[in-house]
């Protein structure tokens, strides 16, 4: 016989303090696996308690046993057993799985195996129930997370869920994701409806800086100046009429002064017209507020 069986048939015994209560006792396993020793100790206990009817107390030493025993001989009996626990314990669909789990693991034609298939018969009506999912909108999305990652088209109907708590979430472009709760009882079937909100386009507000007026302010000051050197450039020449003027190169001279008087004040004027420029399209683009645009099925809402 190989050695880790030899290891495990003190499990074995251990179990069968579970599976069918009577005055046994598991040794110690002559092995220096502490994985083994560890198992051997659950199980043992799990058994005590399961005779006193402690159903909790014996499933959590089960679970604490069973990844110790993983790829053995003794995993099934474990994997058995707490799904007799569970059902003692009167949780249907947690006992359903359970013993579902068991017949994946094994395959053996035993008592054991016609037990499981029995209380699976016995506990469908308590522990499987049904989902019916409506939505309001069409193509919306919908995940069970509980269930799968599969993204499924609503409307929705499924068969056959073991009894428990389900998120389910909804999504589609355009409205906000939303989520449900919903607790499928046996025998049952849960109805769950989802009206999804739009989502509103929100136009951030746009801040109307102060230095706008600064713009306008130096514009107008531009401009200011720019009438300031035209009145100059005629009174110059009005002077210059005025006066006698000895020869060439002094009205070569005046004229001169008026012509640069002149050039000033059209540069100061296009440098005005620039500056009051910029100070309106900085009033002009800010909007004060949140402006919200929604959609109707005849066009846009725009709401200040």
């Amino acid at each position: 016989m190989p050695i880790l069986r030899r290891a495990l048939m003190p499990l074995t015994l251990a179990m069968a303090l579970v599976a069918a209560p009577t005055e046994a006792t598991a040794q110690v396993p002559d092995s220096d696996d502490s994985g083994l020793r560890k198992a051997q100790a659950y199980l043992t206990l799990a058994g005590q308690l399961f005779r006193d009817k402690d159903y909790e107390g014996a499933l959590n030493e089960l679970r604490r046993a069973e990844p110790l025993v993983a790829n053995s001989d003794v995993h099934p009996v474990v994997r058995f057993n707490i799904a007799r626990c569970l059902d003692e314990l009167q949780r249907p669909g947690d006992a359903y799985r359970a013993y579902q789990r068991y017949l994946e693991l094994s395959d053996a034609a035993d008592t054991r195996r016609e037990k499981a298939r029995a209380a699976i018969d016995r506990l469908r009506s308590d522990a499987l129930g049904s989902f019916r999912i409506k939505c309001a909108q069409e193509r919306t999305s919908i995940v069970i997370p509980k269930l799968d990652d599969t993204v499924r088209s609503c409307p929705y109907e499924q068969d056959e869920v073991i009894a428990g708590e389900y998120v389910i979430a909804a999504a589609l472009q355009g409205y906000e994701d939303t989520a449900q709760t919903v607790r499928v009882e046996g025998g049952g079937v849960a109805e769950v409806s989802f009206d999804l909100v739009k989502l509103e386009v929100v136009i951030p507000p746009k801040t109307v800086s102060a230095t706008r007026w600064g713009w306008i302010g130096a514009g107008i000051g531009a401009g200011v100046l720019g009438i300031g050197f035209h009145v100059a450039g005629y009174q110059t020449m009005a002077d210059a009429d005025r006066t006698f003027v000895k020869d060439k190169a002094e009205r070569d001279g005046i004229l001169d002064e008026f012509r640069s008087q002149r050039a000033v004040a059209y540069g100061s004027y296009a440098v005005s017209a620039i500056l009051l420029g910029v100070g309106y399209y900085l009033s002009t683009s800010g909007v004060q507020g949140t402006t919200a645009v929604s959609p109707t099925p005849t066009g846009f809402q725009v709401r200040f």
